[in-house]
């Protein structure tokens, strides 16, 4: 599976959300109040050591178990740059190197975060290192490379990804795996020739919705449905799908409209005529989300859309968002300096 694709994708639709207490009730949606937008924003600079000024790198990922402690992962040529941590008042590069290319992390403590990288690895940080916790291979193929992770709790995580050819070959599949407290698992589907690259959650029916991609002949989008040990395609389209969890529920962007996975299909939810906005993001619930446009971030509070951070007329790229109740944490890039940045937005008291 080639390796641009995958930093298209970051680059320019994928955000990821999570949310810190993301088993909470949320109330009916009349009953929700309109999501705040007065926040305070900062900005950091991701910058490489002067060695390593001019080596490529890409953030592909974050993940927090609070504003004090946030890890941001990369894809790159060198492993020395590739993992950063954030104590509350700076980033800098963790002092320890993992895999090439680290594309998925997810945890639920400071001391129990996991990340995948693009040499058959997971890895586990118990608060204190980073360990090697399971090494894959699968018969007819030199590589898997974990693209995401997605956790229910510390014993029931999931993780996507694709196994291939890397040394010549042209096969390629999707693979799906679980960790259940003590090992990870490949779990057993048919042969899909789509690599998979994020895999949500929704929470009431226990269903897993996969984003696909077969590059056979240019870009084909595909979603899938994983339940009871069985997975079913529901989307595949020469149109980029944008996937994104919100309080339990999964939803789709494609053509710049917003559907909802419900009742096993895709359902048309909301879209924004006469304005800018591209791409939904996340967020806390149904009136405080996120979308992206050329202005930047945008937000709706139930009633309008509005731009809260703007990066126009720079040409800035935003990768993943990462939300608590309080911050929000968004990796970006900018194309003409290539400079690498995380932008922190935090509400006032």
């Amino acid at each position: 599976m080639k390796k641009h694709k995958l930093i298209f994708l970051l680059i320019f639709v994928s955000i990821f959300l999570n949310i810190t207490n993301c088993n909470s009730t949320e109330p009916p949606d009349d009953e929700l109040k309109p999501g705040r937008r007065d926040y305070t924003w900062t900005v950091d600079t991701l910058l490489p050591p002067e060695s390593h000024r001019t080596v490529p790198f890409y953030i592909s990922n974050l993940w927090g178990s609070s504003p004090d402690d946030m890890w941001a992962i990369c894809s790159g040529a060198s492993p020395l740059i590739l993992l950063w941590h954030y104590d509350g008042s700076k980033w800098s590069l963790y002092p320890q190197q993992l895999g090439r290319d680290l594309w998925g992390i997810y945890g639920f403590a400071k001391n129990d975060v996991w990340i995948g990288d693009a040499e058959n690895s997971i890895w586990h940080f118990n608060g204190s290192i980073w360990s090697k916790a399971k090494s894959l291979s699968l018969s007819g193929f030199d590589r898997v490379e974990v693209n995401y992770l997605w956790g229910i709790s510390p014993t029931n995580i999931y993780a996507t990804g694709f196994a291939d050819q890397f040394s010549g070959g042209t096969e390629y599949i999707g693979v799906l795996l679980h960790y259940d407290g003590t090992d990870w698992k490949f779990i057993d589907i048919p042969n899909i020739r789509a690599g998979f690259y994020m895999v949500l959650r929704k929470t009431s029916t226990e269903e897993l919705i996969v984003q696909g991609l077969n590059h056979d002949y240019g870009f084909l989008d595909k979603i899938y449905v994983y339940n009871e040990n069985s997975i079913r395609e529901i989307y595949s389209e020469y149109k980029e799908a944008v996937l994104e969890e919100m309080d339990g529920e999964v939803y789709v962007t494609i053509d710049r409209k917003i559907y909802r996975y419900s009742n096993g299909q895709l359902n048309f939810w909301k879209d924004f005529p006469g304005t800018s906005f591209l791409v939904f993001r996340g967020g806390r619930n149904e009136k405080d989300f996120f979308g992206a446009s050329i202005e930047g971030l945008l937000h709706y509070n139930g009633t309008d859309l509005q731009a809260i951070y703007k990066t126009y007329p720079k040409n800035i790229g935003l990768y993943r968002v990462f939300i608590f109740e309080k911050d929000v944490f968004i990796s970006a890039y900018e194309e003409e300096t290539q400079l690498k940045f995380i932008i922190r937005g935090t509400l006032k008291n």
